[in-house]
């Protein structure tokens, strides 16, 4: 019998939530593991997740392996403290490459950010100008452009569609799900021109401001693990690591 792990409460509430707030187009339940796919666009809503599992990760590839493959996608599978360290070394013996380790931080929300700028401007949904100034800040290909847009569009928490403006012009983007008391954000980018000179601390403190303002008691978010810049910031915004997680690909 496999013997899966036990995990604090804040990771299953992250996850859960996480889940929801980057939902995938089509989603199966297989002995407590997730079966995300989304036309590609992002590996988190096209992998394979720890949810409440109560098989071996191996039991399901064999499942899972002709479903992935009839939608033209590889074996992603997104490794965080719900699966087991035997999970990720069966994955190795495979020939599953690691990669793209990432940081899963928190932060409590108990007093709005005083110096929020009111350069932020939030909707409830995303409009066609946010939508083309964050694909071409991140560089989003046209041909996944309708994906992801679909992907943001559908997020069934409220959610907060925030743009920074700096002489009238976008030069931020970013989006906030609120859920249970909990906020995530998702999709931070700052154009380039605008980049080290505060645009993305002023975008973030204008979603927690937000995200305060609607209940929310505490914050996460998920950063690159090599991605130093961003991690100095959130933590000088009172973000603290909670988890790791990271991808094993087949065929790398």
């Amino acid at each position: 019998m496999d013997n899966r792990p036990t995990c604090s409460p804040l990771v299953r509430a992250l996850e859960e939530r996480a889940f929801n707030a980057w939902p995938a187009h089509q989603t199966l339940v297989m002995d407590g593991w997730l079966l995300r796919f989304a036309d590609g666009y992002t590996k988190r809503a096209n992998s394979i997740n720890a949810w409440q599992p109560s098989a071996p990760l191996e039991a399901i590839l064999d499942h899972a392996a002709p479903l992935y493959a009839a939608r033209g996608l590889p074996i992603v599978v997104r490794l965080s403290p719900l699966a087991s360290g035997a999970d990720d070394a069966a994955l190795a013996r495979r020939g599953f490459a690691r990669l793209d380790e990432t940081i899963v931080m928190t932060a409590r929300l108990s007093r709005p950010f005083h110096d929020f700028s009111p350069n932020v401007f939030v909707d409830p949904a995303p409009s066609p100008a946010w939508l083309e100034g964050f694909a071409r800040a991140n560089g989003v290909p046209d041909a996944r452009r309708a994906v992801h847009d679909r992907i943001v569009s559908t997020i069934p928490s409220p959610v907060a569609f925030a743009r920074l403006e700096l002489d009238a012009t976008p030069v931020a983007w970013g989006i906030a799900a609120c859920e249970r008391g909990i906020a995530g954000l998702f999709d931070i980018v700052t154009a380039p021109e605008a980049r080290r000179k505060g645009a993305g601390r002023c975008l973030v403190e204008g979603l927690l401001n937000w995200a305060a303002a609607r209940g929310a008691a505490s914050a996460y978010l998920q950063v690159a693990v090599n991605n130093s810049a961003a991690i100095a910031l959130y933590r000088a915004l009172g973000f603290d690591e909670a988890y790791r997680y990271h991808y094993r690909i087949a065929g790398a």
